[in-house]
C-alpha cells in the first residue's frame, strides 16, 4: 500500500490519516506457519505546504503484521528522519516516522523481524512545487 501525503505543518491532512489507519496486514502461511512479515502502508510521500521548504513534524505511523516479533526498525537517513521506536515488540504494533527537514527521495526503513526476514518502506518527502513568494 502506497499513501501520499500534503504535508500541513505539524500534522497530516485528515485523508492522509484515513489512509494510514486503513491499511490492513497478513499474508499467507509460510512452511514455518508464520505470516507473512508486512509493513502498512509500505511507503508514503510528504509534500510541505510551502514552496522550497522540506517537510517538518510528524511523518506517519507505520505498523508491523506477521513474521515472528519482535521487530527491529532500522533508519537508513537518520540525518533527515526518526523512527520510534526501534523496536516494536509485537505484531498488530507501530513505529513513528518523524521528519528532520530535510527533502528525501525514497528514504528507506528495514524492518527485521527475529527470525531475519525483511521488509523495506519508502520515504519521499518533497517542497511544494511553484513560485516561493506569493503573488
Amino acid at each position: 500500500m502506497k499513501a501520499t501525503f500534503a504535508y500541513l505543518g505539524s500534522g497530516l491532512s485528515a485523508v492522509g490519516a484515513a489512509l494510514f489507519l486503513s491499511g490492513c496486514g497478513g499474508g499467507g502461511d509460510l512452511s514455518d506457519g508464520v505470516t507473512d512479515l508486512t509493513v502498512s502502508p509500505n511507503s508514503a510521500t510528504y509534500v510541505s505546504a510551502m514552496p522550497g521548504v522540506c517537510p517538518v513534524g510528524t511523518g506517519g505511523r507505520f505498523f508491523i503484521y506477521g513474521g515472528r516479533s519482535p521487530y527491529k526498525v532500522q533508519n537508513s537517513l537518520p540525518a533527515f528522519m526518526q523512527v520510534n521506536p526501534e523496536r516494536v515488540e509485537h505484531s498488530g504494533e507501530a513505529f513513528d516516522v518523524t521528519l528532520l527537514g530535510g527533502c528525501i527521495e525514497g528514504g528507506i526503513i528495514n524492518v527485521t523481524d527475529a527470525v531475519g526476514r525483511l521488509v523495506t518502506v519508502s520515504i519521499t518527502a518533497q517542497a511544494k512545487q511553484g513560485a516561493s513568494q506569493p503573488e
